[in-house]
This record gives structure tokens, C-alpha cells and sequence, in this order.
């Protein structure tokens, strides 16, 4: 199970040279990208294991009152952070109810490869939805992890 966000919606795809920015920082671009390379990855790896007892997918917790939530307001807001979390935020408790229904929902109540937010499947971008940025970025991480992510289930039974 991988943890996406609405920060999907944000990303660019024009990053194919680039994948760790290393010309180009930037921290909100990295953070939305990271959400796209999760769906991207969950969606290949379920893929793979489509002849597997194994499912993945990845969701979305919404915007939930965290530390991180508090950091990521600009300075100027920050008096009216505790205003803001009640308009905006959920709890860590909502926020975690998908992550929890997926991790204990068995195979045949969840289908592999998907983007759930409030306990549903929801729709991505075009982007997240891409087989060929799927296929890069295996090979990216593959390339980048040393680590050859290949599955045959066949010599493990």
C-alpha cells in the first residue's frame, strides 16, 4: 500500500531527465512528483503480481492535521493555523481510515492497482495513468536502487 495525496494533481511531467532534480529544486515540485511516482509504481507493481494472491494500491488521506500541515503554511499564516486546520484538515484518525480499510481488506473486497481516497476508488490523472512513465520509472528505480525488481512466482510456489 503506497500513501498518494491531492498533490497529484500538481505535478509536471517534464522531469524524464531529471528524476531527483538535481538541476532544478524544488520542494513542492519534488513533493508532487513523489505522489505521482507512488500511483505510477503501485499501479506497475500491481501489474506484476496480477498472477499473485498479492494487491496493492495507494490512497489518499486528504489533508490531515499533522506537523506537517503547520510547516507547510507560509509564516504569515502561521497565527492562524489552529483556524485553518478546522476549516481545512481532518483528523489523523479520518485521515488513516482508508489506509486502514485497505490494509485489512482482503483481495476479493479490493481490487489491485488502484488510487482510493475515502474508502472508494477514485480517478487520477492522465499522467498517473501512463504506461510508458510506468515503464520509466521501474527502470528509474531499478537503475537508482541497484536492485532488480523482477517477479516470478512461478519457482516460489
Amino acid at each position: 500500500m503506497q500513501l498518494a495525496i491531492h498533490a497529484l494533481r500538481y505535478t509536471q511531467v517534464d522531469f524524464l531527465d531529471d528524476i531527483q532534480l538535481k538541476e532544478e529544486f524544488n520542494a513542492e515540485r519534488a513533493y508532487c512528483n513523489s505522489k505521482l511516482y507512488s500511483v505510477l509504481f503501485t499501479k506497475h507493481l500491481a501489474e506484476k503480481l496480477a498472477d499473485s494472491p498479492i494487491s496493492v494500491n495507494c490512497f489518499d488521506p486528504g489533508i490531515v492535521d499533522t506537523p506537517m500541515l503547520k510547516q507547510a503554511l507560509p509564516i504569515w499564516l502561521s497565527p492562524f493555523y489552529s483556524v485553518i486546520k478546522h476549516v481545512i484538515a481532518r483528523s489523523p484518525e479520518k485521515g488513516a481510515e482508508t489506509g486502514v480499510f485497505l490494509s485489512q481488506s482482503v483481495q476479493d473486497t479490493t481490487q489491485s492497482g488502484h488510487y482510493y481516497k475515502d474508502k472508494k476508488i477514485k480517478s487520477t490523472t492522465e499522467a498517473a495513468k501512463d504506461p510508458s512513465l510506468m515503464a520509466w520509472l521501474w527502470q528509474q528505480s531499478s537503475q537508482l536502487s541497484g536492485f532488480d525488481y523482477s517477479f516470478d512466482f512461478e519457482t516460489h510456489k
